[in-house]
């Protein structure tokens, strides 16, 4: 609730909050290793929308071991492919 009270204050104030753009969240280094394997993941991934690429940084990021940042980027690359972002269905 207090998320919502701030915003709604900020919105009155007319306050601009400055968001975080796509080039201000660090990569992994285990999507760098990805991307040195293979050109071709980098080109990828960045033909996502600045969104999409962000909702996999969060989601790599958010695992603390490097084991399993490893194991979610397997995983994702399928979808980075088929230009999805990390909460889209595979059905869409």
């Amino acid at each position: 609730m207090e998320y919502i009270t701030e915003a709604i204050k900020n919105e009155k104030s007319g306050e601009k909050i400055e968001l975080k753009k796509t080039s201000d969240y660090q990569l992994p280094t285990e999507l760098m290793e990805k991307f040195h394997a293979d050109p071709d993941n980098k080109n990828t991934f960045n033909r996502l929308t600045p969104g999409r690429q962000r909702s996999y940084l969060l989601h790599f990021s958010g695992a603390k071991q490097p084991k399993t940042r490893r194991s979610g980027i397997d995983k994702a690359i399928e979808k980075i492919y088929q230009g999805k972002g990390y909460n889209e269905d595979d059905e869409q």
